[in-house]
């Protein structure tokens, strides 16, 4: 299968996710008034400089301690529980405690019980306590919180799973052949509730076989306890979770910017590729009291590499859930939030606690460019910095709230 966009970390066999598609049943849906529309066009004219100092009052750089043997990089997820950090990376799920000590990783590599061949999925259940994991070889794996394996259920292809009250939302991969941008399965495996994919069974000029998927896309987020789930990036809605219940909750009314149907990759791959980079897709969501945080990227590469990061293939809104408005960050450190507090790299709240704005950072991404004096670093920040090196973990950013 082909991808556009930034590499994702998973290429998948067509007919796999297909295979999971065929097994649903059609569900209706209930409908309501959604709490927040966005008007990306507005939101894309209007720039300003946000300063981290706006919403955080303190930041620290949190390194995660681990073994020798054991390097935390490319991190996908964070799942803070009053206790521990859960981290989903490329290599796994591992555990950490809120100090970024070391605990385990979360089952371990192969094909016996208890074992994953990849990880392309992973939630916590918050009632039960149990971490969920699923695996490329069409299974979810079940956990405690100290690592003990519980059970395995082969449910087929799960890719990018989210719970809710124990019940498991599984976002698809999604192409015509799908019958469901999202479908939910209670604890037996059943299906009991879906979104229908309003392109299923269409023709495609390239019979569906391309696919693309943002490197940085983030189907499910967590906002006071509940789950969101925002889905494929060519959705336009973000749907609020009650267990096998879903309500719009935020639409995204993106206007010119909006990707026609036959420039998606699945329908055309050569003018999603040649035509893509003129529109654009909200990729992840972030939330707290007072702003949606809504990292936004075309479509298709603009310098036409899809391997290689170009920052202008990206755009950062802050929209105001009380003005009713939003804007593009842009500022003299990049296109993110200025860090006005330690000077370091700006940041962007990939990760939103009670408590806590969120974001990871390669350490030999950032070693470079303070060699290159581009930040002027505090003094505290300068002195931590001195301990890391080349074998250092990816780094948390940890952003405390303003109060």
């Amino acid at each position: 299968m082909r991808t556009i966009g930034s590499t994702p970390f998973i290429i998948m066999l067509l007919s796999g996710f297909l295979a999971g598609c065929n097994h649903l049943k059609e569900h209706s849906t209930s409908k309501s008034s959604a709490s927040y529309i966005v008007d990306f066009e507005q939101c894309m004219n209007t720039e300003r400089t946000m300063r981290l100092s706006e919403i955080a009052d303190t930041i620290e750089f949190l390194e995660l301690k681990t073994p020798k043997e054991t390097i935390i990089t490319r991190i996908w997820d964070i799942f803070p529980t009053h206790e521990f950090l859960f981290i989903f990376s490329r290599d796994g799920v591992f555990q950490f405690t809120k100090n970024g000590d070391y605990i385990r990783k979360i089952g371990r590599d192969g094909q016996g019980p208890g074992e994953y061949t990849l990880a392309i999925g992973t939630d916590i259940d918050f009632g039960k306590q149990e971490i969920v994991i699923s695996d490329v070889a069409q299974k979810l794996l079940f956990y405690d919180f100290d690592g003990n394996f519980l059970r395995e259920e082969k449910w087929g292809y799960l890719f990018n799973i989210g719970c809710s009250d124990s019940v498991i939302w599984v976002s698809e991969f999604v192409n015509q052949g799908c019958k469901y941008i999202a479908f939910a399965l209670n604890s037996k495996g059943d299906t009991i509730a879906s979104i229908l994919n309003p392109h299923y069974g269409m023709k495609s000029k390239d019979l569906g076989t391309g696919a693309s998927m943002a490197k940085y896309l983030k189907p499910f987020y967590r906002y006071k306890g509940d789950l969101y789930l925002k889905g494929k990036e060519v959705n336009d809605t973000v749907y609020q979770i009650f267990g096998k219940n879903h309500i719009p909750y935020t639409i995204f009314n993106m206007g010119k910017y909006k990707l026609p149907v036959e420039y998606e990759a699945w329908y055309s791959y050569d003018d999603h590729y040649k035509f893509g980079k003129h529109y654009w897709n909200v990729i992840a969501v972030g939330e707290d009291d007072k702003y949606l945080f809504l990292t936004s990227q075309r479509c298709a590469p603009i310098d036409e590499n899809k391997y290689v990061h170009n920052e202008d293939n990206y755009r950062y809104i802050v929209y105001s859930k009380d003005k009713k408005k939003g804007f593009v960050t842009n500022g003299e450190q990049g296109t993110k939030i200025i860090d006005d507090i330690l000077g370091g790299p700006a940041i962007w709240p990939r990760y939103i606690t009670d408590d806590y704005y969120m974001y990871t950072v390669e350490w030999y991404e950032l070693s470079e460019e303070i060699k290159n004096g581009k930040y002027n670093l505090a003094p505290a920040l300068k002195e931590q910095f001195q301990k890391f090196g080349y074998s250092t973990n990816e780094l948390i950013v940890m952003c405390r709230k303003k109060k």
